[in-house]
């Protein structure tokens, strides 16, 4: 009996977790829609500076003209219909799967047409291949057409979309202008993988990888400067090693392939400079500059002396930039993912706590239907009659309430055993009986319980 009763406490909890959240969806496509007739509204007047916040009678609308024919289609009446009955497809989770496993088959094609075929050579690019990719580019034209649909002319206006709109139709442009370089048809595919992206943030199952690329994208700025930063260490000690090793008398009379040949020129030491940055052959470089016994050539006809405690300069720039900077930049991506980590955090607190607010005037509302004397608490025959109120019958299902219980969870609501209910009783009861329980909530029914000492 008692697993009955927990298995039916369980199904009303989730009947009322879903149907607020079905509330929600319903008031977001509510405000949506509501957005939507004011910018209807606002395509017929003469003036184009429109600000969603206003309220006003007049409300204007700001776009360029040369962009008002196309509001005026995405806004009229037979779009909106059309808009209305596209848009539980679009936003379903399934599509935007759908969406990218569609780029990641078009990105396995390319990885196979970039093994298969040379577009320098003989051999025609196989007829398959290019029969996929427009099978492909017309899925791409399927979903921004529906995109575009559900999401109107603003839907253009965020720049992931545009640079979608721009991946989806460069194909069409480039097979009108006929043949163009390779190199632009495959930085156009592969923006097409950045939509991916918008996938990664909705679905819950990537929020790792998203936190991820959130840190990445927050720390851009970071790797720039630390790119520069890296780069002037090199020019530095770069400049300094074509002083110190390039023109050195030690190595006056080596060959033109020798290791002390490569700190001649500015570039050809940058380059030499940055293996110490990765341990790239970084000790066949120390061990020759120092000619150490098991890096000389005993037959070679330029013996000598080599430099002995060139090792302090070049582990000097290892331990600046390998040891030093990278980590630091590595420190600096973590510290932003821990910071984004901590912003998703509270934005959930915060989405948390104006959920309960709302609920809370909801149940205030729920009080004062119940509250039919106007006395402010409830008695027994009050509660009792809440099923004969239309508009009270139908919360008190949402919130998974039948008549045949509602004695039962008066009694349970009813702290003090008044007989009778305030709305403070009320407000704190029923998220209670319907959420989880929690040790104070349980410590708080114990004290309450018969022959508590």
């Amino acid at each position: 009996m008692d697993s009955e009763k927990a298995q039916r406490i369980t199904m009303l909890a989730e009947k009322q977790r879903k149907s607020l959240a079905i509330g929600r969806q319903d008031e977001a496509d509510a405000r949506e829609e509501a957005k939507e007739e004011a910018l209807a509204q606002a395509l017929t007047t003469e003036s184009i500076s429109y600000d969603f916040k206003d309220t006003s009678t007049r409300r204007e609308l700001s776009v360029p003209r040369w962009l008002r024919p196309c509001y005026n289609t995405c806004y009229n009446k037979t779009f909106r219909r059309l808009r209305k009955q596209l848009k539980p497809l679009v936003r379903h989770m399934y599509f935007d799967i759908a969406s990218t496993l569609t780029i990641l088959i078009s990105a396995i094609i390319m990885g196979v047409e970039a093994e298969i075929w040379d577009p320098n050579g003989s051999v025609p690019k196989p007829v398959w291949i290019d029969l996929c990719m427009w099978v492909i580019n017309v899925s791409f034209v399927v979903e921004w057409t529906l995109r575009f649909i559900v999401g109107g002319a603003l839907w253009l206006k965020e720049t992931l979309n545009i640079l979608f709109t721009v991946a989806v139709w460069a194909p069409f442009f480039f097979a009108a202008l006929g043949d163009t370089v390779e190199i632009v048809r495959i930085v156009v595919r592969m923006l097409r993988i950045g939509k991916v992206i918008h996938t990664i943030k909705n679905v819950k199952g990537f929020k790792v990888i998203w936190l991820l690329l959130s840190g990445l994208f927050a720390s851009a700025g970071t790797l720039f400067w630390s790119c520069l930063l890296l780069a002037t260490s090199v020019l530095f000690f770069s400049i300094i090693a074509v002083d110190l090793i390039g023109y050195a008398e030690a190595w006056t009379y080596q060959p033109e392939d020798a290791v002390p040949r490569w700190f001649v020129s500015i570039r050809s030491a940058m380059f030499t400079m940055s293996r110490f940055m990765s341990s790239d052959g970084a000790m066949d470089v120390v061990e020759y500059l120092m000619q150490v016994p098991w890096a000389v050539d005993p037959s070679s006809p330029y013996p000598t002396e080599g430099q002995p405690y060139i090792w302090i300069f070049l582990f000097a720039f290892q331990a600046l930039s390998q040891y030093v900077i990278l980590n630091l930049v590595t420190a600096v991506i973590c510290d932003n993912s821990m910071k984004i980590v901590s912003e998703d955090e509270a934005n959930k607190a915060a989405e948390a706590e104006e959920e309960k607010r709302k609920q809370i005037e909801e149940l205030r509302e729920l009080f004062k239907l119940l509250d039919s004397d106007g006395s402010g608490e409830v008695d027994t025959a009050e509660f009792d009659g809440a099923f004969e109120i239309p508009a009270l019958k139908n919360k008190l299902l949402l919130l998974g309430l039948e008549e045949t219980e509602l004695k039962r969870f008066f009694r349970a609501l009813d702290s003090d055993g008044s007989g009778s209910m305030g709305i403070d009783e009320f407000c704190e009861g029923i998220p209670e009986l319907f959420g989880q329980a929690t040790a104070y909530s349980m410590l708080k029914a114990k004290k309450k319980a018969p022959g508590w000492y």
